[in-house]
């Protein structure tokens, strides 16, 4: 179940559409589920042995991450799902021990995530869970495998987003929308816009107000939580989050 460090977080077990949307939607405020998934069958099948038999020789997209940053110059590659997953869990021993900027700079390992990778990639995997209908206008589900973290940005093109967390704990930090204007996101004229320069906050802070000034303007997370498997939660549309593997 979610554990809150900081901030006020709204926690339910279950939630009608109406209520999801009139208390939480039309508010931009976000929310956690705890029970929503509480039947899918994928909270005990997915596991890397899982996916290594059943979907090893798929191609799936992913990103290399330099200077701890997945975006520009850097975009997705293609590579076998196996492939992936063993870089994976080679990436999760050197982070106990090694900065994530530290490895993507050194060229003695490659850090990858696979990102927003369409479910459709992977037959017969919706039977595994099943689609809530809190967004039933929501225009498209992804996939995802992170042992690192996901840097500082908000979800394009500034949509809502219902994230389910299927295993292990990750750290997530949420900041307003207006808080945005001290992250030096890239500019309007890329395909970036959404996404923060800073390649790792939790780096040397003194270094990052060095580089980027303006994040000492910002304010203190609105959220800091730790989302466990099964968790389900809305994170509203022009929220800043940034997220961190923790087990």
């Amino acid at each position: 179940m979610v554990k809150i460090i900081k901030g006020k977080l709204d926690v339910a077990d279950t939630i009608t559409d109406d209520k999801f949307v009139a208390d939480y939607v039309n508010l931009r405020k976000p929310v956690v589920l705890t029970g929503m998934t509480k039947q899918w069958p994928a909270l005990k099948k997915w596991t890397v042995d899982y996916f290594n038999e059943k979907y090893g020789n798929l191609t799936v997209p992913v990103c290399k991450l330099q200077g701890g940053l997945s975006h520009p110059p850097n975009y997705e590659i293609k590579t076998k799902l196996s492939t992936y997953l063993t870089l994976m869990q080679q990436q999760d021993a050197h982070a106990s021990t090694r900065s994530i900027q530290d490895m993507s700079d050194n060229k003695e390992h490659i850090v990858q995530y696979l990102q927003q990778c369409p479910v459709s990639y992977f037959k017969d995997i919706q039977k595994d869970y099943t689609m809530p209908t809190l967004l039933d206008k929501a225009p498209y589900t992804t996939f995802g495998l992170n042992t690192i973290f996901i840097g500082l940005h908000y979800d394009r093109p500034l949509v809502d987003n219902l994230y389910c967390q299927i295993s292990g704990i990750k750290r997530f930090r949420m900041w307003r929308p207006a808080q945005g204007r001290y992250f030096s996101p890239f500019g309007f004229d890329t395909m970036y816009c959404h996404v923060s320069k800073i390649p790792e906050l939790d780096a040397n802070e003194a270094q990052v107000l060095k580089d980027f000034p303006d994040f000492a303007k910002a304010s203190e997370p609105d959220l800091d939580i730790h989302l466990e498997g099964g968790d389900m939660m809305y994170i509203p549309r022009g929220w800043w989050h940034h997220v961190t593997h923790i087990s």
